[in-house]
């Protein structure tokens, strides 16, 4: 046997700390086998029984929804998600680092929130905002094989014409749920990301640029939206819970 590996554990075994290395490994495995499984009657339960065992009741689920509040979120950088794991695989995941401000900006100094105020308060067009050409751009960057330019500017187009649609939606009924407006959506799955940082700070992470950016801009001050990544300082101090006891 490994003597790096015999040293290791000994570590673990005098600090207490073995139990958590071995919940995170078994989340990491699951996960990276068949994120469906937490899905799964069973598999929610187990998903949750080990990581209640360690972090209590109070401990976060996957697609859990949390209320936040939009105005007082920033936004993190997709490099520093990619450096780690994506977001979108990890909901709910206990994490013991956080990015520091080099990664951290203003939600207006993204391109897609900067577009979108561009349109729904100064009163732009998609095209002079520039979101049309990002959009045909991001169209054009997920097919191997180049698609007609007609098929594109029909899809932007239709794209940018349901936006207006959700966002007059919003203005007059609020930012619904997930459960109110697919009665047997999974939890919060579908709605964007917000990651919980040690002392209750709240970084926007994906998964919705475009509806984020329709709350900060009604000024919407709570809002439900999909638990991503929460740090453990949070859970153990109770700040975690005051999200999601709505």
């Amino acid at each position: 046997m490994n003597v790096r590996f015999i040293h290791k554990l000994f570590a673990h075994l005098k600090h207490n700390t073995l139990w958590f290395i071995l919940i995170d490994r078994f989340f990491r495995f699951f996960r990276r086998k068949n994120k469906t499984l937490q899905k799964t009657f069973i598999g929610r339960k187990i998903f949750y029984k080990f990581k209640s065992f360690y972090f209590g009741s109070s401990a976060p689920k996957y697609a859990q929804r949390i209320w936040i509040n939009p105005q007082k979120c920033q936004v993190v950088s997709n490099k520093y998600t990619k450096m780690h794991f994506n977001p979108k695989n990890t909901s709910g995941r206990v994490i013991k680092f956080w990015p520091d401000q080099s990664m951290v900006y203003p939600p207006y100094s993204h391109e897609i929130i900067h577009n979108c105020v561009k349109h729904w308060v100064r009163g732009m067009t998609w095209e002079e905002t520039g979101e049309k050409d990002r959009m045909i751009r991001e169209l054009q960057s997920r097919h191997k094989y180049s698609l007609p330019q007609s098929i594109v500017k029909r899809k932007v187009n239709n794209r940018c014409n349901k936006l207006d649609d959700i966002y007059n939606f919003v203005k007059k009924q609020g930012y619904l749920t997930r459960a109110q407006l697919v009665p047997d959506n999974f939890r919060e799955e579908g709605n964007f990301f917000v990651h919980i940082g040690p002392n209750g700070e709240c970084l926007f992470a994906g998964g919705g640029y475009h509806r984020f950016a329709m709350c900060l801009i009604l000024k919407l001050e709570l809002v439900p939206a999909q638990v991503g990544w929460v740090h453990k300082k949070a859970i153990k101090n109770n700040i975690y819970s005051a999200f999601s006891q709505y």
